[in-house]
């Protein structure tokens, strides 16, 4: 063990500043044995950290006192019992009146006047049925001297604020030194203010208002952080506000924050209002409500004036669903960062920004997550939130620097380990003429000392609280010179003294080579031709060095590898060595060599002794030869063999087998090797004893050589094709596949497999067999299909197409090739058969054929009748098909002259469209197959400039090789077409429209030669002027306008009278 030297000087220089106490509500114990911590280190946490086995079970209300310099647990109570910073209960800290599911159970009040007391105030549980028989509220005192500085209750269950009920609360009094600790009677809404003072600790006396209303036991109640408002959480009320008073402690302006005004809130299924929380400057209020299946939470607006206006501000802030029968209370709580925690089960959401209005505020969910076995089942610590203002302050010790060190000796590197408390956040270290001399941070490396002596350490640690310098010192010892003595050589058994120098304590290693380990000068027996031996000298502090000694024999003897044997005749040589002088002895022979080796041949068994001598060691060795008479061996008879078989040797009679030449065999030292020579060989065979007597054995294996057979080369044939198989060579045939054997006896005959397959050709010569393969390749045909249309007319062009094959060859229904690749057009007259043949890139070959119907034209024909009409009379123009019968609807167009003919009805036709191209009307029409009268057109002859109209036709389909022509010939049309008719006027009438607007008149320059009474009517029948015509002309008659594109003009004869449209264009 190395030893301390004392200390030189060790110097304590600590510094403090006044800090904000807000770090006495920084680490809360809730729920299941479950809380968070918002410090870690000494340092403030941005986002706190789960902790868990706390000492606390509570289903709601707990409380938490802690250091306010390090966020360190000081005290914590379930109401129930009051736990000490180890998580033990106090000495006379249990059985307190608090109770197990009370809202609001405990509360801690530091006494503003001495650092020592503590006072915890308790709340009963009178709804959740552990409490029988109601305690009422009390409070306790704590003594934190006590208990070896752990602390004790000095006062426990002291009753006071009357009947007592679950809510519990308390805030900075107007001095900020001071406090108000509030409680509520059951079943009534009156409050006890309880002033906490400087000089008198508790006032037992309270401070009592009374408002004339009932209320109920359970919910939350939370004084503003700035302390100016009172707020109750209940089933009753929802929410009640109070005006609260920090210099007297009493409430007044009492009123709820819900009402019609605000229909969302107002009309809520929410029915238990639980929980309450304050933004940081008090002027927003946070509220959680719940019913079977949703809770919410809701923010309202304190610093409106106006009831109605708060009410008016109350906004939902979140809607979350629960379990739907076991529904979460939402406990909620302002933590040290100023953010709202809500309780949940196994985690707590948060609001980020509290201060901020509506959902603003960053509502964020699961945003702490507990392990699995612990909860914040339904409450949060309880806590005087003013607290957070910083109204009291505290003076906070610095960090007190402290290492240990450990004295080393000369070359070890000094390890200094940091045991500084009170959360240092710097540290500086000084390591006077060490090496480094200065580091900073809280691990130096170790110290290097360039020669033995005592150093100073001084280490300098800073908070923001202060420094503190710490002094140690460390001592660097001298290791020990140690010497082992110079190298001994020494005769072999003899036994040599060690003397070992310069250390206090000697250690030798290996142990068990000396007489005494722990001696300075062990004795060592010299029995093996040299050992190294180690050392070890410790000086009195523990310092060490080490030396070696070789200890070396004086002689050694080396003599043939132990006993050994000969064959009788044989002879042999045994060498010694390690000597100056040898004599080789034989008992009854005497002296046989003075040498260091003697050559001799026993005819028995016999012990040869050697004496070695170098200087006065002497040292003797034996050899005994072992003498063996010659030994009986056997071996194969001679043999022949096919080449490429295999034979087993065998030789017998012997211990070792020695065979040669090795080529072809397996293992030529074994008695059995497997034979396979390319060649016909002769063996020798050594057998030998035991006793190394060896005898030699010969015989010879003759290779025969197998049958000479060669196939066919390898082939490829197409599928379905055959192939001659033929091979050379001596010997019967068999020919096999991996199907078995396909033919017995030909050297050639026909194959015609259905795969790729391999033919195997074995012939027999002499017990020998050969064979050799052919592989016969059957390729893939290609698959050759046509496609094209199944039926043409005599005269269409018909496109055919193969697929399936890379060369094809076009051919007609006799073999005649008719064209080459992938397409083939032609008439289809000529296509009635057309077959094409494909060849695949292998040369493999397919055929396909395709047929086609041919079906012969037919003519259809159709006409229009010679018609005899007068003008503005109706005209039925009967469309019949003289020839031909077609199987579909023909499509085709009717070109009607539009001045001439106003063509209104075209039945039992059907009219694809109408258009006017010019002075002609185009009907589209479909005329139906079967029927011979195909359309009839009706409509009313206009007079026009001239006495006749032609009316044509076109077709416009071919349908099924059947052509619509024209009857003799009057109109040539392409496809089709309608015969060209004439309709004639009874008297000819020419008239002409000239003029425009109110201008415009019907003219002729028509000779009548009797009077013709002219009367123009409006399509309503309206008579729109007259005029009598006679005579040579020119004659006239005015045509107003207004009255749409046509006009009627009715002419009077002195023997008849018509009327017809004009069409005004």
């Amino acid at each position: 063990m190395l030893r301390r030297l004392p200390f030189i000087v060790a110097i304590l220089v600590i510094c403090t500043t006044h800090v904000v106490a807000q770090r006495e509500w920084a680490t809360w114990h809730f729920g299941i044995r479950s809380g968070i911590t918002f410090v870690k280190n000494g340092k403030d946490l941005a986002v706190p950290e789960p902790i868990r086995n706390t000492p606390v079970r509570q289903i709601e209300g707990t409380s938490v006192w802690s250091d306010p310099c390090t966020g360190d647990v000081l005290l914590s109570s379930d109401g129930m019992t009051v736990f000490d910073r180890m998580g033990r209960g106090l000495p006379n800290g249990t059985a307190l009146n608090g109770g197990m599911s009370a809202t609001q159970a405990a509360l801690f009040v530091p006494h503003p006047g001495n650092a020592d007391l503590v006072y915890l105030f308790t709340s009963p549980d009178l709804a959740g049925g552990t409490q029988p028989v109601n305690p009422g509220n009390a409070y306790n005192l704590i003594d934190m001297s006590a208990n070896g500085g752990f602390g004790d209750v000095v006062a426990k269950n002291q009753a006071i604020g009357g009947t007592g009920s679950e809510r519990l609360c308390a805030t900075h009094d107007n001095t900020g030194l001071g406090y108000w600790v509030v409680m509520m009677e059951a079943d009534t809404t009156t409050f006890f203010a309880y002033h906490v003072t400087q000089s008198g600790g508790l006032d037992r006396t309270p401070v009592i208002s009374r408002f004339n209303v009932p209320s109920d036991r359970v919910g939350y109640m939370k004084i503003s952080p700035d302390g100016r408002h009172l707020a109750i959480a209940s089933p009753m009320h929802k929410i009640e506000l109070f005006d609260f008073d920090a210099a007297t402690g009493v409430l007044t302006n009492r009123r709820i924050p819900i009402g019609p005004e605000n229909p969302d809130i107002y009309n809520s299924a929410e029915n238990v209002w639980y929980g309450l929380a304050y933004s940081g400057d008090g002027k927003k209020l946070y509220c959680s409500a719940r019913s079977i299946g949703t809770s919410k939470i809701i923010q309202f607006d304190l610093s409106l004036s106006l009831t109605s206006d708060i009410i008016r501000s109350g906004t939902i802030i979140t809607t979350m669903s629960n379990d739907g029968v076991y529904y979460w209370a939402m406990p909620m709580q302002i933590g040290p960062t100023g953010k709202i925690y809500v309780g949940a089960k196994d985690r707590l959401h948060v609001i980020d920004e509290p201060t901020r209005r509506g959902t603003a505020c960053n509502f964020h969910p699961n945003a702490v997550m507990f392990p699995d076995d612990i909860q914040c089942a339904d409450g949060l610590p309880n806590i005087i939130e003013s607290g957070y203002r910083g109204l009291r302050t505290y003076t906070c010790p610095g960090p007190v620097g402290f290492f240990r060190v450990r004295n080393v000796c000369l070359g070890e590197g000094v390890v200094v380990r940091d045991s500084s408390s009170r959360f240092p956040t710097s540290w500086l270290w000084m390591f006077p003429r060490g090496n480094p001399s200065f580091h900073d941070g809280p691990t130096p490396p170790p110290i290097m000392y360039d020669s033995p002596g005592t150093y100073q350490i001084i280490l300098r640690t800073q908070n923001e609280h202060g420094e503190h310098i710490y002094v140690d010192s460390v001592v660097v010892f001298p290791k020990p010179v140690v010497f082992a003595g110079p190298d001994i050589s020494a005769c072999r058994g003899s036994i040599v003294q060690l003397q070992a120098r310069g250390a206090d304590r000697y250690a030798w290693i290996p142990r068990g080579a000396v007489s005494d380990p722990n001696s300075a000068s062990p004795t060592i027996r010299v029995d093996r031709d040299s050992i190294v031996l180690i050392v070890t000298g410790l000086s009195v502090q523990g310092c060490a060095t080490r030396d070696t000694i070789v200890v070396r024999s004086a002689i050694t003897i080396a003599v043939v590898p132990g006993d050994t044997a000969i064959c009788r005749g044989s002879s042999i040589r045994l060498i010694a060595s390690g000597g100056e002088t040898y004599e080789w002895r034989v008992d009854g022979r005497g002296t046989l060599s003075t040498d260091h080796d003697v050559i001799d041949s026993p005819d028995t068994t016999t012990t040869y002794r050697v004496i070695v001598a170098r200087g006065d060691c002497i040292d003797t060795s034996e050899v005994t030869v072992t003498v063996s008479d010659i030994l009986s061996a056997r071996v194969t008879s001679d043999t022949a063999i096919c080449r490429g078989t295999s034979i087993r040797l065998k030789a017998e009679g012997g211990a070792g087998y020695r065979w040669s030449p090795i080529d072809g065999l397996d293992d030529p030292s074994s008695a059995t090797p497997l034979c396979t020579p390319q060649n016909t060989t002769t063996y020798t065979v050594t057998v030998m004893s035991a006793q190394k007597c060896e005898r030699t054995l010969v015989m010879t294996v003759r290779v025969k050589e197998p049958p000479r057979v060669r196939c066919r080369p390898d082939t490829a044939i197409c599928r379905g094709g055959a192939v001659m198989l033929y091979a050379d060579g001596e010997g019967s045939a068999t020919w096999s596949s991996d199907g078995g054997i396909v033919n017995a006896g030909a050297d050639t005959f026909e194959v015609r497999p259905a795969r790729t397959t391999t033919y195997r050709c074995r012939m027999t010569m002499d017990g020998c067999v050969g064979v050799d393969s052919c592989v016969v390749m059957v390729l893939p045909r290609p698959v050759l299909s046509i496609a094209g249309v199944a039926t043409a007319c005599a005269n269409d062009k018909v496109d055919l197409h193969a697929s399936g094959a890379v060369d094809i060859t076009w051919y007609d229904g006799r073999w005649g090739k008719i064209g080459s690749g992938s397409s083939y057009t032609g008439r289809a007259s000529d296509m009635a058969v057309v077959r094409a043949i494909g060849r695949s890139p292998d040369g493999c070959t397919d055929t396909a054929e395709w047929r086609l119907v041919i079906t012969e034209p037919q003519t259809i024909v159709f006409v229009l009748p010679d018609v005899m009409v007068q003008p503005g009379k109706n005209i039925r123009l009967p469309l019949v098909r003289r020839t031909g019968l077609a199987s579909q609807p023909v499509d085709i167009d009717i070109h009607v002259p539009n001045r001439a003919f106003h063509v209104t009805g075209w039945s039992p036709a059907t009219l694809v469209r109408r258009t006017t191209i010019g002075a002609m009307d185009v009907l589209r029409l479909t005329v139906a197959p079967g029927s011979d009268t195909v359309a009839i057109l009706e409509g009313v002859a206009m007079l026009s400039m001239q006495p006749e109209f032609t009316i044509t036709g076109a077709g416009v389909d071919t349908v099924d090789c059947r052509s619509v022509t024209v009857l003799r010939g009057t109109v040539g049309l392409e496809n089709c077409g309608l015969t060209r008719r004439m309709v004639r006027f009874i008297e000819s009438l020419s008239v002409r429209i000239v003029g425009t607007g109110s201008l415009r008149q019907a003219t002729s320059t028509t000779v009548l030669d009797v009077p013709v009474r002219m009367s123009a009517y409006s399509p309503s029948g309206g008579l729109l002027s007259e005029a009598t015509w006679f005579g040579a002309g020119p004659h006239a008659i005015a045509l107003p306008d207004g009255y749409g594109p046509m006009i009627f003009l009715e002419c009077r004869t002195p023997w008849s009278s018509e009327m017809m449209p004009l069409l005004l264009r």
